[in-house]
């Protein structure tokens, strides 16, 4: 999988690697029931078991971090939980998904977050909106699955999967050269290839 360019990978790395230690001090979002003792062991749990496969020294498995810490932040509701998840869907170039979870930290973390860290998730906040797709897929067949596989310039091609429901998804992407596959039980499989442009919207029917 390629790595997320510049400053990105600097957050990546100096932020992922300390969530389990600083999970502890963490305040739950504005509403949220009060977190008992052993809500906030398993959030630890999951937060550790999260950085262990984030800093797998065979490279980051962020397929499985991202369910560690999206666990960590239900059982805990911590904005550190959050944006350790939002870091590796970033990473798993799950732009639609970053960016709504990087908005709610910034939400619920408040005044908790450091500025050098809120500065950091603004300006890649930024970034990820100046760049992200739109792509809509409809269709009227239900059960159906697209694939997307992204070939970046440099690295190994980068891939998503998402359920279709019947009448369609809107999904956010990255810009770039494209592969689409799009499945649905009892008809052929239709591939396509295409260059997603920054910003751009993308419709395609099934």
């Amino acid at each position: 999988m390629m790595r997320v360019a510049g400053s990105w990978c600097a957050f990546v790395a100096a932020g992922v690697v300390t969530f389990s230690t600083t999970l502890a001090v963490a305040q739950p979002k504005a509403g949220a029931p009060q977190v008992s003792p052993q809500q906030l062991e398993k959030a630890k749990e999951h937060m550790a078991a999260g950085s262990a496969f984030y800093n797998d020294p065979s490279g980051h498995k962020c397929e499985e971090a991202v369910r560690e810490f999206s666990k960590a932040y239900e059982y805990s509701g911590s904005w550190r939980a959050l944006r350790a998840q939002a870091i590796c869907e970033l990473e798993l170039e799950r732009d639609g998904a970053a960016i709504s979870h990087y908005e709610e930290v910034l939400k619920i973390g408040g005044s908790q977050i450091d500025a050098a860290d809120k500065a950091q998730i603004e300006n890649d906040l930024r970034a990820l909106k100046s760049a992200a797709a739109t792509f809509v897929v409809t269709t009227n067949k239900p059960g159906a699955k697209l694939v997307t596989t992204r070939q970046p310039s440099a690295g190994f091609p980068i891939t998503n999967r998402y359920d279709v429901p019947a009448g369609g998804v809107t999904v956010t992407i990255h810009p770039g050269q494209y592969t689409f596959s799009a499945s649905v039980d009892g008809f052929p499989e239709l591939t396509w290839k295409g260059e997603i442009g920054a910003q751009s919207r993308t419709e395609k029917a099934l």
